[in-house]
């Protein structure tokens, strides 16, 4: 084990040191409708002694370990984040991004690309962002907006083509 056990001492990630950790009735099977007693902290390298710093852990809160097995679900009020604590009942919307208007200019320098090259690396991007005065990010929506939109007129021109009386049959 390289978790810096030494020797004679147990790895503190092997299956039987975490079990020896912990009481029995912590893994004990649960009944349906039991209360299961509050879990003991256990003493591996995360939060026993030789615990890193808080920070750098993540596994201690308010100062003390957090118990075992960790119970994931809603989290109590002292740890709410601000947002949850503005008082409305209900969920909270979630604000929109606001949607791009691009300029004359900015449409014609994306389309000219886009007449190139469907497929620009990251690199034409960022130079045509640069030029036209645009986040990468968008010019990025934009291209796969745009390839999106000459998909569909593709196919819609190829049914039309297939549905006029006059056209050629394409030979089989």
């Amino acid at each position: 084990c390289g978790g810096g056990a030494g020797p004679g001492r147990p790895c503190p990630f092997s299956i039987e040191h975490i079990l020896a950790s912990h009481p029995p009735a912590a893994r004990a099977p649960r009944s349906s409708g039991a209360v299961a007693p509050k879990a003991a902290p256990c003493a591996c390298c995360c939060c026993g002694p030789r615990a890193p710093s808080e920070a750098a852990a993540g596994w201690v809160s308010g100062g003390r370990a957090l118990p075992w097995p960790l119970r994931l679900g809603p989290r109590p009020p002292s740890l709410a984040a601000p947002a949850d604590l503005g008082g409305r009942p209900g969920p909270q919307r979630r604000t929109r991004r606001h949607r791009t208007i691009f300029s004359e200019e900015q449409l014609q320098a994306l389309e000219a690309l886009f007449a190139q090259n469907q497929y620009p690396d990251v690199g034409a991007r960022e130079r045509l962002a640069g030029r036209i005065r645009l986040r990468e990010e968008r010019v990025e929506v934009w291209f796969k907006n745009r390839r999106a939109k000459w998909r569909h007129q593709k196919r819609a021109a190829s049914a039309s083509a297939r549905l006029l009386p006059g056209a050629k049959k394409p030979p089989r």
